[in-house]
């Protein structure tokens, strides 16, 4: 660690070197530990691009995450709404701090600009990831690009479920023998493979499609695999023409049958066994046919490894005395049939390779024929389209459009960039550094990144490509005459020193972390601040006894498994913190549930543990960040549901439901049924409603579903059941909130399902069986729960308590047979060669050295894992574990810990066991703590305050949307889905409803798509489909058919003066009806409202919804005085049309408007 008289000078040095990387008239290459603030760099380099003169148009930000996107966009909007709404003094200090000096007249007035100036650009910032600008250029270049206009981006799910299919079609072309050399490919492929690792190896073949593609383009072939097969094979040693029957012959021939026969009289009539049992080999080899005599050599030849016999246990000293000639013949014999072996083994290997490669190629062309098909493209086609449009030599006009909008290309998460996705960023800068490119207008590549924080191998992610693609940079810039700065940010402004410390030793002359042998070194921000990292022993595994099978576990009792112990002690030791009220030192305040992120290598089984045990205490925690649809409880209740009502004989179905969230029944309740019955369950049930009225309600229930679920779509039915009748609140209630996410996504995978299919319900039920569907659970949302999540998930993410759980297992991702052997014909940048490492190729050499460098790849990444955990946290890291039977893994992360922390770190008693402690305690003072609800000062009031608010002064405006709950004193408006995308969903619909109805109704569903597909890339395909299909549905319904009649109008916009009963100033009031129909004697006045908070009657219509419709009556009064004024809410989730009551109307009015008589604050609600 920094000494802390060092510390002023590193900041200094920091901050020099923060303003060299937003420079925008040098190139930079920023190295930056984690937490020394990247976005912020990012924000300030866009910030003065924009000042420097910039169009907004031409600055081009590529991110890893929308998330990330998301962040600097907000954070570069925010401050330029700063800028614009500065005092001139404010913005002069603002600009000139930006600027590291005083800023000119034309700087300010450009400053001042800049919020509009970005707002009106057209198509905004490009603030996106690699994979939205890729669409974003295809969409631009379809034709050239190879796809058709309009064309649609599958999902992953779509994706899988196609490759699923393709893969499905080129087996069955094997198998029928309609394609011969398929159907060869799949017989090798059947000798190699299990039944079990099939699946497995053919989608990690389909995997490798554009490295497979690639490979068959190189030789221009009648037949690309032959070229495969000869290259490959010349790499695993191979000659021209060494086939796997040509090898197996020259074997069969070491030895003529004359030495054979005498090898096996000399070694037959030894004394030894030795030389007796390798006689009784020579005597089979020369005796059998040409079937069996391999075999018979490789016994007397060759270890059960497949490796030549040692000398000591090939021939005794006896028999190599007596002959020493023929013990020469046979020695040589020896090693020239182990050398074949070998090359057999390599040819064997070639062999399956090839065929694999095949039987996968034949599944990509089914794959691409359905994408062309459908018109749609998977996300890796966006990447290798892109690609391919750009280095067409045909294509340079393309080139040449988007050079000449693009002058500052700035990559943010370097590290994680893969080559293929660092290829389309060097074609797109090839012109900033030559000709007039380079002179025409300032231009520059900016990359920031961290080695050691490079996780995602498994996308292709090379770390040491960061290092190498900013050297190329480089030369390209000097070479140009261009300004170029490397720069490393190591002050972390996150996390306070111990927890640093701990890392600097945990990763000291630890290899891997960088392509370099730098030194890791780390430098707090946050003197004085206290923080701890402790290490705790670990659960270790022990014994079960055996003769007391049916005793249960007891938490405390060693026989508990070690996770579950190690989540009962994380979690007490959380409900201590907050029973006790444990102060977080930095902050002067005592810990909250939000301040806790527990990080894990994977999920299952620590996850679920540590959320029950924390659920069991009355902890907040947010649950999982990612949830396997299938395999949730809330979906698995209701699969089990459509089964026991698409087959009542189905026992256990029934059985399932009866106790599950829907009806909530004891065993005692289903005993009174169960038991004793001659039929089926179902019968039990339906026949006995008499027994109580228990069994009664849910006879009756039961039986008006299975009428239902037959005749209504799946969307419809589970709808009605989860909304309309309200058992959503039973299964959160039971499950807990998490469910909630489940229960959405399953209603959205309902409505998307009948864009696709028949809507049926047993083809639905089997379509969510059959994918493969993952809930993403956006946990950094401010909530105050523990978080629970992967450290792949936790990336960018920092948390004030940080546990490290799941320490003690190594690299647990199973090794891909398919292994990449580099070709020696061509240069290292080109893609290698497909190997299928299957069990004969276990000791070729280029295989081995494979193995082992994906052996190494993993372990330097699974150190880099620890080290982005460790990153995460700010003020505490608690560092622990469990055991499985056999131990930890050797290298794993509770070793690398220990082992560095053991020699500085003292041993303390906490709550038990000892633990190794780094601690230092709060010098800085901390501001006193007030409590959550304090309120912020944020200067001294301005005298006006106290000055009364005269009559004559301007009128107060209230638009509809302050008619909210707090002021009326009613209830809240229902909160709808949890998801950030929800009111992007709503103003989606309204668009729709807006435009669709004036549509001819064949139109609608195709200008439906083309409208979402242009302004809402960022929602998955799925939403979008659910949002049409949602939307087509309320217009095709027959009963909603006068909402978009010819006396239909959209979005009618209002102003309305309410007088005031006391002579004060006129509330005015402004707004837009989302629907309004007029005819000849009434007016209707139509709102809609998106969310899934549908009341069940008119009466429970939030106070909210009704303030608003009151107040657009009485506007609608005021000028249609003589028409009768009708109101009603859309709710389109159900969708129903709600007709409000005039009763309720003028309550809610009269309330209102006594709202608007008394006096509003700062937030507009009456005093």
């Amino acid at each position: 660690m920094t000494a802390a008289s060092d510390i002023e000078r590193i900041i200094r040095e920091t901050q020099a070197a923060q303003a060299d990387a937003a420079d925008p008239s040098a190139c930079a290459w920023v190295s930056a530990n984690a937490g020394t603030g990247k976005t912020y760099v990012l924000v300030r380099r866009v910030l003065r691009c924009l000042l420097s003169g910039a169009p907004p148009d031409s600055i081009l930000c590529l991110t890893f995450t929308k998330a990330a996107a998301a962040e600097m966009s907000n954070r570069l909007i925010a401050e330029l709404g700063r800028w614009a709404a500065a005092p001139p003094e404010s913005l002069v200090e603002s600009v000139g701090e930006l600027l590291g000096r005083a800023p000119d007249a034309r700087e300010i007035e450009e400053a001042r600009c800049l919020f509009v100036r970005v707002l009106d650009a057209p198509g905004g910032l490009k603030i996106i990831t690699i994979h939205s600008f890729c669409d974003r250029v295809l969409r631009r270049f379809p034709l050239e690009g190879g796809f058709a206009p309009g064309f649609s981006v599958m999902t992953d799910e779509e994706a899988r479920d196609a490759l699923r299919e393709a893969a499905e079609m080129a087996l069955t072309a094997g198998a029928s023998r309609a394609d011969q050399a398929l159907g060869a490919a799949l017989k090798t492929i059947a000798a190699c493979a299990t039944e079990d690792s099939f699946a497995e190896l053919l989608a990690d073949a389909l995997r490798r499609k554009a490295q497979l593609g690639a490979i068959l383009q190189r030789d221009d072939l009648d037949d690309p695999f032959q070229g495969m097969s000869v290259k490959l094979g010349a790499a695993l040693g191979l000659s021209a023409g060494d086939t796997g029957e040509a090898i197996r012959v020259r074997q069969r021939g070491v030895m003529p049958a004359s030495v054979l026969a005498q090898a096996a009289d000399v070694l037959t009539a030894s004394d030894k066994v030795t030389d007796q049992e390798l006689g009784g080999f020579f005597a089979n080899a020369a005796q059998a046919n040409a079937a069996t005599v391999h075999a018979a050599l490789a016994e007397a030849f060759l270890t059960r490894a497949g490796e030549a016999r040692s000398d000591k246990r090939f021939l005794t000293q006896g028999v190599r005395k007596a002959h020493p000639a023929l013990v020469d013949t046979l020695t040589q014999a020896r090693d020239e049939f182990a050398t074949l072996e070998r090359h057999a083994r390599a040819a064997a290997t070639v062999d399956a390779s090839v065929a694999l490669m095949r039987l996968a190629n034949a599944a990509i062309q089914h794959y691409e024929d359905i994408k062309l098909e459908r018109g749609a493209a998977d996300y890796q086609d966006l990447i290798d389209k892109t690609l391919s449009l750009l280095t067409r030599q045909s294509a340079e006009w393309v080139l040449y459009q988007l050079d000449s909008g693009v002058r500052h290309v700035l990559i943010d998460e370097a590290q994680d960039t893969n080559p293929d996705q660092w290829r389309i960023v060097d074609r797109l800068t090839q012109e900033f550094f030559s000709g007039d490119g380079a002179a025409e207008h300032p231009r520059s590549v900016f990359a920031v990144g961290d080695e050691k924080q490079s996780i995602f191998g498994f996308q292709g992610a090379e770390p040491r490509r960061f290092q190498e693609m900013g050297r190329s940079f480089y030369e390209r810039a000097k070479g140009a005459g261009g300004e170029w700065r490397d720069i490393p940010l190591t002050l972390s402004f996150r996390t306070v020193s111990p927890i640093l410390r701990a890392v600097d030793l945990t990763f000291s002359g630890v290899e891997g972390l960088t392509a370099g042998l730098s030194e890791i070194r780390h430098a707090a921000h946050r003197q004085g601040d206290g923080g701890l990292v402790e290490l705790w022993p670990t659960e270790t595994s022990a014994k079960a006894d055996k003769g007391d099978a049916w005793r249960p576990f007891d938490d405390d009792s060693s026989e508990t498994p070690p996770q579950q112990r190690l989540a009962i002690r994380i979690a007490d030791k959380i409900k201590r913190w907050l029973d006790d009220g444990e102060i977080l030192a930095s902050q002067g305040r005592p810990v909250r549930p939000g301040d806790i992120l527990i990080l894990l290598r994977k999920r299952e089984p620590f996850a679920r543990l540590i959320i029950r045990a924390c659920q069991e205490r009355g902890i907040p925690v947010s649950g999982a960040d990612r949830l396997k649809l299938a395999s949730q409880m809330a979906v698995l209740d209701l699969l089990r549901l459509g089964d026991c009502l698409l087959q009542p004989a189905d026992d256990l179905a029934l059985a399932t439901v009866l106790k599950g969230p829907f009806f909530g029944w004891s065993d005692d309740d289903l005993f009174v049924i169960a038991h004793r019955r001659a039929g089926s369950l179902w019968d039990a049930l339906t026949e006995s409603p008499f027994l109580n009225t228990t069994v009664a309600d849910a006879a009756k229930l039961l039986t008006g579903w299975r009428e239902e679920a037959v005749g209504r779509a799946p969307y419809e039915f589970f709808a009605a059941r989860l909304e309309n009748e309200g058992y959503r609140k039973r299964f959160l209630a039971r499950l807990g909130q998490e469910a909630g996410d489940a229960l959405d996504e399953f209603l959205s995978l309902a409505l998307a399902y009948e864009t696709k299919a028949a809507p049926s319900m047993q083809g639905f039920l089997h379509s969510v069986r059959d994918s493969a569907v993952e809930v993403k659970r956006d946990l950094d949302q401010g909530r105050d729960e523990v978080r629970v999540m992967t450290v792949h998930g936790a990336k960018g993410l920092e948390a004030n308590i940080v546990f490290l759980a799941d320490t003690c297992s190594t690299r647990s991702r199973r090794a891909s047979a398919i292994l990449d052997i580099p070709d020696a014909t061509l240069p290292p940048t080109a893609p290698p060669l497909l190997c299928w490492g299957i069990p004969a190729a276990k000791t070729l050499r280029s295989v081995v050295a494979a193995r082992e460098a994906v052996r190494l790849a993993e372990a330097n990444e699974y150190r880099r894992l620890l080290y982005v955990a460790m990153t995460r946290a700010r003020d505490r890291l608690y560092i622990t574990g469990y055991e499985g039977a056999s131990g930890r893994g050797d290298g794993c992360w509770y070793d690398l810990a220990a082992n560095a922390l053991e020699k500085h770190a003292i041993k303390i008693e906490a709550d038990g066991p000892t633990v190794l402690r780094l601690h230092e305690p709060q010098v800085k003072a901390v501001k006193p703590h007030h409590g959550a609800t304090a309120m912020k000062v944020m200067g001294a009031l301005p005298d006006w305050v106290a000055d009364s608010v005269q009559a004559n002064q301007n009128a107060i405006f209230v638009q509809p949307s302050l008619a909210n709950p707090s002021v009326l004193d009613g209830r809240r408006t229902p909160t709808g889905i949890d998801r950030a995308d929800a009111a992007l969903k709503g103003v989606l619909t309204h668009k729709l409803l807006q435009y669709l109805p004036a549509m001819a109704e064949h139109d609608r569903f195709e200008a439906a798509t083309a409208f979402l597909a242009r302004e809402s890339d960022e929602l998955a395909r799925d939403e979008r489909d659910a949002v049409t299909a949602s939307t087509l549905a309320i217009l095709n319904n027959v009963a909603f058919a006068d909402l978009w009649g010819p006396n239909s109008r959209a979005e009618i916009a209002f102003d309305l003066a309410l007088p005031a009963s006391q002579g004060g100033p006129p509330t005015y009031v402004s707004g837009q009806i989302d629907r309004l129909i007029i005819t000849d004697h009434d007016v209707l006045i139509v709102d809609y409202k998106t969310g899934r908070g549908v009341p069940d009657t008119v009466a429970e219509t939030p106070q909210s919804y009704l303030a608003q419709l009151a107040l657009y009556r009485l506007a609608m009064k005021n000028i249609f005085p003589e028409k009768t004024l009708r109101a009603a809410i859309l709710w389109t989730e159900k969708p129903v049309l709600s007709f409000i009551p005039e009763d309720m109307l003028d309550a809610a009015a009269q309330s209102l408007l006594c709202c608007l008589e008394r006096p509003l604050d700062a937030s507009g609600r009456g005093a």
